[in-house]
């Protein structure tokens, strides 16, 4: 596959080195901040699949069913952050701004 068909977001093989796609033309190294050109035309290899989601099931969702798994999502992506290598004000600042957008997402399920 080459670099420019690969979504943005999705992890790849380049030249025997792990990269995420961070736009169209750059990729990030884990656990680095620099981010590296790549040509559109470049070999790479998908470390993930790059097929659609499967559609999603129009059927309602159970409130209690949606918390829990909105409370694990929470728990996972604070588990990212205190794993991302950023010092600790960086990632309580980062944590707090999570925990700010999933109160607004949780407040917006509620408005009509």
């Amino acid at each position: 596959m080459k670099f420019g068909q690969l979504p943005i977001g999705r992890r790849f093989l380049y030249r025997g080195d792990e990269y995420l796609k961070v736009s169209p033309l750059q990729a990030q190294r884990p656990g680095e901040d620099r981010q590296r050109l790549i040509p559109r035309s470049a070999p790479i290899e998908p470390l993930e699949s790059t097929d659609p989601p499967a559609p999603v099931d129009d059927a309602p969702i159970d409130p209690l069913r949606l918390a829990e798994v909105m409370d694990r999502l929470g728990a996972e992506i604070a588990d990212l952050i205190t794993g991302s290598g950023l010092d600790a004000a960086q990632s309580t600042a980062l944590l707090a701004q999570v925990r700010q957008a999933f109160l607004r997402a949780r407040q917006s399920l509620h408005a009509d």
